[in-house]
């Protein structure tokens, strides 16, 4: 059997697979998501310390199996159970958009460190509380964005009114079918997202990071084909059928 490789790593989901077993899906820094068979991790004193939880941090130990689906985790350390997701519900539902959209934007196998990192930055910053939330997953969302070959291009459009083109991902001039009006203080901050430092907060105005946070939402269950099932938790007006710029125009400004 292989040697087990270590990897920081986020729990994203994890499934019951007999009664001492389980499965669990990992973002991990140098491999991406991994899903692999937790022996035992149900059974008192497992190799495993602090048990796995969605939405918690620690090392992972691995064999990883060529050409295989599952893989196999032979430790689990926990480091950062990140309690304060749990303290508040809006910072919790905001957690669990976190593990979504890592799921779905990020592929098997598919190291991303930077994203990984900017993760975690993120869970850490919602301890700042729930007013923190459109904030956060605004930067988070343009970083997933970003890593997975789809940040939105925003330095195509001349003044004056203009929309955004999922199809194309560009924003453009004027409001042709099939494009979402964005409000000019949108464009402008999704704009500032390219050049402004990660660990350098936006001075917004509060509406105007949600409004922005919500488009990215919009943007993100376009290319996905469907909202995420969290997305309501944080998102509660964002269309269930993104197919138009009729139906998306509100969540996307």
């Amino acid at each position: 059997m292989p040697a087990a490789i270590f990897d920081p790593a986020l729990c994203l989901r994890h499934w019951d697979w007999s009664e001492t077993s389980q499965v669990v899906a990992l973002f991990t820094r140098s491999h991406g998501v991994i899903r692999a068979l937790a022996k035992g991790a149900r059974r008192p004193g497992s190799p495993y310390s602090g048990g796995l939880e969605v939405l918690t941090a620690g090392e992972a130990g691995l064999i990883l199996k060529p050409a295989a689906d599952l893989h196999l985790l032979t430790e689990w350390d926990l480091r950062q159970p990140f309690n304060h997701l749990r303290a508040s519900l809006p910072v919790y539902h905001a957690g669990l958009y976190i593990a979504d959209l890592l799921s779905h934007m990020v592929i098997d196998a598919d190291p991303h460190e930077s994203l990984f990192d900017d993760a975690i930055t993120a869970l850490h910053a919602l301890r700042a509380g729930p007013d923190s939330v459109p904030g956060v997953l605004l930067r988070l969302q343009w970083s997933a964005l970003t890593e997975s070959g789809y940040q939105p291009d925003f330095d195509l459009a001349a003044a004056g009114p203009s929309s955004f083109d999922p199809a194309s991902g560009t924003l453009i001039k004027g409001s042709p079918p099939n494009t979402w009006p964005l409000r000019p203080q949108t464009v402008a901050l999704v704009r500032a997202l390219k050049d402004l430092p990660k660990d350098r907060p936006s001075k917004a105005p509060a509406p105007v990071v949600r409004n922005a946070s919500r488009f990215l939402a919009t943007y993100l269950a376009w290319l996905i084909g469907r909202p995420l099932n969290t997305a309501p938790l944080v998102y509660p007006d964002l269309p269930k059928a993104i197919t138009s710029s009729g139906s998306t125009d509100r969540a996307a400004r």
